[in-house]
């Protein structure tokens, strides 16, 4: 199967709840998720998110670069979940080159300083053909929301009472997205227009 050229919002969640444990798990998934790019045409950014949502890395196809920015998560202040998501989906609009767009969001806690809704999230994605995967870290998240982010984008929600986890459930989203979500496009040009209609 011929692999796809991937460009991919990495999110994470920088709030105080992640620390320890949580934060150390979302390091090693987002390393993890790096280490299976090419280097070469797949690219991805990484945004962060604790009382406001920031691009930590904009999006680039160079790995140091990438890893340098999942070490740098930080834990602090409150929840902007939505914010980040949001902020991931326009840096995936204005930079990402790939065919097979997607945002990968993770968090461990309820949403509680966002200014963007789960609505304008679905909006957007669905507008620019971008797949939403979350995943819910504990107990103590918005579960229904982070699903149906996933659901109505065409993604997948995970939810894990384990930090550990995390980078496997990276690694099993990096594979459904390098497989293209197992879509064809069928481009077609015409030689020569009669006006006819055909079924394809």
């Amino acid at each position: 199967m011929v692999r796809c050229a991937i460009s991919v919002s990495l999110v994470f969640d920088a709030s105080g709840s992640m620390s320890g444990a949580g934060n150390a798990g979302a390091k090693a998934a987002g390393h993890a998720f790096v280490d299976l790019m090419d280097g070469v045409l797949d690219e991805a950014c990484i945004v962060f998110f604790s009382n406001n949502a920031w691009i930590e890395q904009q999006m680039t196809y160079v790995k140091p670069m990438l890893h340098n920015a999942v070490d740098a998560l930080p834990v602090s202040n409150m929840t902007a979940a939505w914010d980040g998501i949001y902020a991931g989906i326009i840096e995936l609009i204005n930079n990402g080159v790939n065919q097979c767009r997607a945002v990968i969001a993770m968090t461990d806690g309820y949403d509680n300083m966002s200014t963007r809704t789960p609505a304008e999230i679905i909006s957007l994605a669905n507008r620019h053909r971008i797949r939403v995967f979350t995943i819910g870290l504990g107990t103590g998240i918005n579960a229904a929301d982070l699903e149906q982010i996933a659901l109505l984008t065409g993604g997948r929600y995970y939810q894990t009472p384990n930090a550990g986890q995390l980078a496997a459930i990276y690694t099993e989203i990096s594979t459904i997205i390098f497989q293209g979500f197992q879509e064809c496009i069928i481009t077609y040009e015409r030689d020569c227009a009669d006006g006819g209609m055909r079924t394809v």
